[in-house]
């Protein structure tokens, strides 16, 4: 998954630059744009003990 986007002010920004490619979530590869955000939404249920 490739960032497009970025929201200004948030953790994302310190995080993340547009042009990044995130290919997996706490050790999850991710193959679809479906895991993708299941595993994002899996990650904001456990706020910041998760690894992008």
């Amino acid at each position: 998954m490739a960032v497009i986007k970025v929201e200004r002010g948030s953790i994302a920004e310190q995080l993340l630059q547009f042009g990044d490619i995130i290919t997996n979530i706490n050790d999850k590869k991710i193959e679809s744009q479906k895991e993708f955000e299941e595993l994002l939404t899996e990650f904001s249920k456990n706020d910041y003990n998760s690894n992008i």
